[in-house]
């Protein structure tokens, strides 16, 4: 099988939604323990957020750029 490096993907960040939710604010802190992670995810999500890439044209999330699942 071989790889797929042209796909990006949203779900790299989705389990950041339970820190936040749990209430633990410093976990996602960009100056704090995971701040490096943070910063690396938060570049991702805005490089895929994008018109032709994870975006349809009305503007829903694609939770692939190579797929057309929502």
């Amino acid at each position: 099988m071989g790889e797929n490096t042209d796909s990006r993907i949203i779900s790299a960040i989705e389990g950041f939604v339970f820190p936040k939710i749990w209430g633990m604010k410093t976990a996602l802190k960009q100056d704090g323990e995971f701040g490096a992670l943070i910063k690396a995810l938060e570049k991702h999500l805005s490089t895929v957020l994008v018109p032709g890439t994870c975006l349809f044209a009305n503007g829903g999330w694609k939770l692939s750029s190579t797929n057309n699942n929502s």
